[in-house]
């Protein structure tokens, strides 16, 4: 690892334990399951559901194929790395390797392909706040995941950059059909 990584996640999350709060504890707790497996399971189903009614099954594909992809790209990466989570006191429940953020990355993915699959690919202009909000929920999904303990911010961070490389690819992909 660079020598400045572990100054930089110590310094992070020393700061991130000093300022937590009841208030921003329930917040972040139930922001962060915006990012569970559960959360994106539950996404899906409702995209599956969208994309059923309006008879939009390539679509669907698209989303299913680039988040599942994703998950199978989170897992081969915190086998790789095998990065221990932080050792500062965790708000929620975590298991596993810590490199990268699942949570960020999978929120990233998913929110992020949704966005682009409704909202820039078929220029829905209607829907331009919903755009940002489905650009904002993977930015709170990692910020609670350093906040609750249970992830430094270079997980984070890397959870950011390869959701939005693999968005990339997958938006890529798309163009060309």
């Amino acid at each position: 690892m660079a020598e400045w990584i572990t100054p930089l996640d110590n310094l992070v999350s020393s700061w991130v334990v000093a300022v937590r709060n009841p208030g921003l504890t329930r917040f972040f707790q139930t922001v962060t399951h915006l990012g569970s497996v559960f959360g994106i399971i539950l996404v899906s189903l409702i995209m599956l559901g969208y994309f059923g009614f309006r008879k939009k099954w390539a679509q669907f594909k698209i989303f299913f194929f680039t988040v599942s992809l994703g998950e199978v790209m989170n897992e081969t990466l915190k086998w790789a790395f095998h990065r221990e989570r932080p050792p500062f006191p965790w708000l929620t429940e975590a298991a596993g390797y810590s490199f990268p953020s699942g949570h960020t990355l999978l929120s990233t993915i998913t929110y992020g392909i949704i966005a682009y699959l409704l909202f820039i690919k078929e220029s829905r202009r209607p829907f331009r706040p919903m755009t940002a909000l489905l650009v904002i929920i993977p930015v709170l999904v990692g910020l609670s995941r350093v906040y609750l303990g249970v992830h430094f911010i270079t997980d984070v961070l890397g959870g950011w950059i390869l959701g939005i490389l693999w968005l990339a690819l997958a938006a890529r992909f798309v163009a060309k059909r």
